[in-house]
């Protein structure tokens, strides 16, 4: 039975699903009432696109920090679970774990990272792929004027998507924990303020609060503030764990799994079918193609049918010759062909 509360924290298209189903699969108590297949092959309203993992029933479902604990608080369930929790940027994602390490006495930590240009590239490839609604919920339709949910392949949907890249879609970099204390008064303007709160900083300055509160309660009023009725602050987490999002691609990532959950005494766990099945979720994730493809269009220069299939595949590749060509250089009127073309005559 497993013995401690599991986190899985990452953005929608981060395979977070998968990794829960891994886990459920492989610990003997929830073994035999877990799927044996996850594996949505068909394009979904309800399952998502091809490839998710949402045949996998997830009690509670993929959500963020506050509406993970509004299901605790008005469910109360006494076994020991794993809690999908949605993060994106350092405020969420620090806000998060302050949030998990104060209601949670002994948490097991699992952040899904993408450290680099190409791995993220590949989470939002997923994430607008297979999981659309996300882009409803934060109301992305509206505001960039894209229905994601039946993507217009057309010139305008990708220039949307160049020119907004980052404001449409999520990160999840790893965090570096640190045995540091911030001091409020650094942050005594609102400038000062709101860019700390973007920053990983933003996770000691919550700690500093909390175990100001606590410290300082229960000096002064021990029979109501104590290690009984609360969890004392400490500042690094115990039991925290960062997977990038390629490592799940790879055919040994059900090993490395098996070492974070053997070597914590959580449950009891057998991952020889996950062994078995970890080759067919690779070979149901059609996005992974982008990272080879887009490594060789970079080495050759040349624009593969894949890479010019998709509004947002196309993005991509603009986005890797934005570097290199003129400022002045009106790529937006252009389809994709013309402008490689022209990229491959500048002198690199």
């Amino acid at each position: 039975m497993q013995t401690k509360n599991i986190y899985i924290l990452f953005p929608a298209g981060y395979s977070g699903t998968y990794l829960s189903w891994c886990l459920d699969k492989s610990e003997l108590s929830t073994s035999v009432n877990t799927i044996n297949d996850p594996i949505n092959k068909t394009k979904s309203d309800k399952y998502g696109g091809t490839g998710t993992c949402h045949l996998y029933y997830r009690e509670p479902t993929h959500a963020g920090i506050d509406h993970i604990m509004s299901w605790l608080i008005l469910n109360q369930p006494k076994d020991k679970r794993i809690y999908l929790v949605n993060v994106w940027g350092w405020f969420q994602l620090t806000r998060a774990i302050n949030h998990i390490l104060s209601f949670d006495r002994d948490p097991i930590i699992i952040h899904i990272t993408a450290d680099d240009a190409d791995a993220e590239a590949l989470g939002n490839l997923n994430a607008m792929t297979k999981w659309p609604l996300i882009f409803d919920i934060f109301e992305q339709t509206d505001r960039f004027g894209i229905d994601f949910y039946n993507i217009d392949d057309s010139m305008r949907t990708r220039n949307i998507l160049v020119k907004n890249y980052n404001h449409i879609f999520t990160s999840s970099k790893s965090i570096t924990f640190e045995d540091k204390e911030i001091n409020k008064f650094e942050y005594d303007q609102p400038d000062k303020a709101m860019k700390m709160m973007w920053s990983q900083d933003y996770y000691y300055f919550m700690r500093h609060w909390i175990t100001k509160w606590f410290t300082v309660r229960n000096k002064h009023t021990p029979h109501e503030v104590n290690e009984e009725q609360f969890i004392k602050p400490y500042k690094l987490p115990k039991n925290y764990y960062s997977i990038g999002l390629k490592e799940i691609y790879q055919s040994d990532f059900p090993n490395k799994l098996e070492m974070i959950v053997s070597d914590k005494d959580i449950g009891n766990y057998n991952f020889d079918y996950v062994k078995s099945f970890h080759q067919t979720y690779i070979d149901n994730q059609s996005n992974i193609q982008y990272l080879s493809e887009i490594k060789m269009f970079r080495e050759t220069g040349v624009l593969t049918e894949y890479l010019n299939s998709h509004p947002l595949l196309r993005a991509l590749v603009i986005k890797n010759m934005l570097l290199k060509l003129p400022n002045d250089y009106d790529w937006e009127t252009k389809e994709l062909n013309e402008i490689v073309g022209y990229y491959n005559t500048i002198d690199k």
